[in-house]
């Protein structure tokens, strides 16, 4: 057998250069950007679902204060909020979530204006309009809801409610974190 029979040489358009065989820096480059665009597109999505359901657990930890209250409650005199979180929560700081409540009159018998900016019983004097409502208590949180609201809050009796970013949707609930009522503190 002679060598060169085991021998094969190369055939010339079988062999690829070094060019033909990979990537281009341009491709390369542009490969990364469309993967780089597509996971911020999925990371976007995926903080979304994130906040709202940060949200809604949110919304269901103030329904469970919302009815705590009304369990220490008569349904005419509600705990004072610096006695609600160590009666009804044992001994539980206040905040994220803050209760407020306006069953003791600081207004010499006018309502309860510190909290809704009504008085019921003085409609002229009131911040608010005539027909205003009577809200006995509210708990707002003031977690990071990002884009979705500004706070969480909820009333007396319904669901939680979202404080937006502009003023047609607030009711102005935060306003008392920093500046609670003297019967409050």
């Amino acid at each position: 057998m002679a060598t060169e029979d085991v021998v094969q040489k190369p055939d010339s358009e079988s062999r690829m250069t070094a060019w033909q065989a990979g990537m281009t820096l341009i491709e390369l480059v542009v490969s990364l950007w469309i993967i780089s665009i597509l996971s911020i597109m999925a990371l976007s999505m995926l903080n979304g679902r994130i906040e709202k359901a940060r949200l809604a657990r949110c919304m269901t930890d103030l329904r469970s204060v919302q009815s705590t209250a009304w369990a220490h409650s008569d349904g005419m005199q509600f705990l004072a909020p610096k006695d609600f979180w160590n009666v009804a929560w044992a001994g539980k700081q206040p905040g994220p979530y803050y209760y407020f409540t306006a069953d003791f009159d600081h207004n010499a018998g006018h309502g309860n204006d510190v909290v809704d900016l009504c008085d019921p019983d003085n409609p002229g004097k009131s911040k608010a309009s005539r027909d205003c409502r009577d809200v006995k208590f509210f708990i707002l949180c003031q977690h990071d809801h990002g884009l979705l609201a500004k706070y969480v809050y909820v009333e007396d009796e319904g669901p939680p409610k979202l404080a937006g970013w502009t003023s047609e949707t607030d009711p102005g609930y935060d306003y008392f974190v920093d500046n609670p009522p003297e019967y409050d503190k």
